[in-house]
């Protein structure tokens, strides 16, 4: 595995934050009103990330190799590759599980992915955060969210 792992995975992200800008557009904003978030900002906040993670990823090779560094280890690249398979499982099971359960698994997952080994810390962070996000979205914003088996 060589350094140029990171400029292919940097362009990866960087096209899937394309797709994923391109899908934001799809959204349809419900409210007119200036000043108000709407359903969009926080899809296009997340492209946004994504795509300046792409971004990182290409020039963090550009800067190796003109520091003439090493290349990673294989496991960053295959850290990416799980965060991806993650985020897609979460994805396909979010409209079925609901928004507060997907959220919650998907974060204590998360969590176990980058090394939190203390499952009784990291299973109510994860539920506590889901249910704040849920809050947040579903009753302050009216952002409607999948409500699953759970109902919530």
């Amino acid at each position: 595995m060589g350094a140029s792992n990171d400029v292919w995975a940097g362009f990866a992200v960087l096209a899937f934050a394309a797709v994923f800008f391109w899908q934001v557009e799809e959204i349809r904003q419900v409210s007119s009103l200036t000043g108000v978030l709407g359903a969009r900002a926080f899809p296009l906040a997340l492209a946004a990330l994504l795509a300046a993670s792409g971004l990182a990823l290409v020039t963090r090779f550009r800067r190796r190799a003109k520091a003439g560094s090493d290349a990673p280890d294989a496991g960053d690249l295959r850290m990416l590759g799980t965060l991806c398979a993650f985020l897609v499982g979460y994805l396909v099971v979010l409209p079925y599980a609901g928004f507060t359960l997907a959220t919650g698994l998907f974060l204590y997952g998360l969590f176990a992915l980058l090394g939190e080994r203390r499952h009784w810390l990291s299973a109510p962070l994860a539920l506590a955060l889901a249910g704040a996000l849920y809050v947040s979205f579903h009753g302050y914003l009216g952002v409607s969210l999948p409500r699953g088996v759970v109902g919530f």
